[in-house]
């Protein structure tokens, strides 16, 4: 890893490294377990003691730059290569067993940017940019989306009350490894109100899923719809 700042404004950086996974205890030996919709069985899920360890290799290079104190930018490509990447993977019949990728390719771009928007609001931008394949079949790895799209603002009062906004972004994904099903696109936004008080106190009400989004992030598991929390919180 490197990291080399051309001036007080610009910055490159980078990284290469190599990586060896063994499976998992639950990638082996998760017991079966079979799921049934009325009577009838929908698949289940089970382990695979015939998996092999994962080794990658990884590569990045990227760009910061800062303007006028208010503005940070950072671009980053990224590039991994995997043999025997271990995937959870289901069949035509339902069941879920983890099993290795021949080759994986995954590489893409970040895209990430804080700026002042004036003195106490701030703002946060991140863009990623995915591309992930299999290298032998050329089908697109399971649960990886294109695009993904996160803007946090922030803003804080004169009396220590805080306000956060949360949205996130993000493109259809494929289920299956044949790329035959696919989730579709969706969007979910968070927001939350604290107030510090006595120095060592914060309490905070938040909103989960704040415009009832009806979404999933895996098949078969919707999201659950606005949940609105509260804490107290001290710190000595």
């Amino acid at each position: 890893r490197f990291s080399w700042w051309l001036n007080d404004n610009f910055k490159i950086h980078g990284l290469y490294a190599r990586s060896f996974r063994a499976p998992t205890f639950n990638d082996l030996y998760w017991p079966r377990e079979e799921s049934f919709w009325e009577g009838v069985s929908v698949g289940g899920m089970e382990g695979n003691l015939n998996l092999s360890p994962e080794k990658a290799e990884s590569c990045e290079f990227g760009v910061s730059t800062y303007f006028f104190k208010a503005l940070w930018t950072d671009v980053t490509y990224f590039r991994n290569r995997a043999e025997g990447l271990i995937i959870w993977n289901p069949d035509a019949n339902g069941w879920w067993r983890p099993e290795n990728v021949s080759t994986a390719i995954i590489q893409g771009m970040e895209l990430s940017t804080d700026f002042v928007i004036w003195e106490r609001l701030k703002a946060n931008f991140n863009y990623t940019l995915l591309y992930a394949k299999d290298k032998d079949t050329k089908k697109w790895l399971v649960y990886r989306p294109r695009h993904q799209y996160k803007l946090n603002l922030n803003y804080k009062t004169e009396n220590d009350w805080t306000y956060d906004f949360a949205w996130r972004y993000v493109t259809k994904r494929f289920v299956d490894k044949d790329n035959l099903d696919s989730l579709g696109h969706y969007w979910v936004a968070d927001a939350s109100i604290s107030k510090k008080f006595c120095d060592i106190w914060e309490f905070q009400i938040s909103a989960k899923n704040l415009f009832d989004q009806d979404y999933e992030e895996e098949e078969g598991y919707p999201m659950p719809g606005t949940q609105v929390l509260t804490s107290l919180k001290c710190e000595f």
